[in-house]
């Protein structure tokens, strides 16, 4: 079983909190007891999945009428 150790809304504004969300990300990772590399590459991660979710969600408003 999985120990859930955070939960994060995200603004749709995620260009002006992404500095701030990876910071918090790697913290709790590391927090986690994962090391310095593996939280930096859960960080990297994380960032990515955010702004490829906020690109789809972006496209999705953009094609309704």
């Amino acid at each position: 079983m999985e120990d859930e150790i955070a939960t994060l809304t995200i603004s749709a504004k995620w260009n002006i909190i992404s500095p701030a969300v990876k910071h918090l990300v790697i913290s709790a990772a590391e927090l986690a007891s994962l090391g310095k590399e593996d939280s930096a590459e859960f960080g990297e991660i994380v960032e990515e999945i955010v702004f490829r979710l906020m690109v789809l969600n972006s496209d999705a408003d953009e094609n309704q009428p």
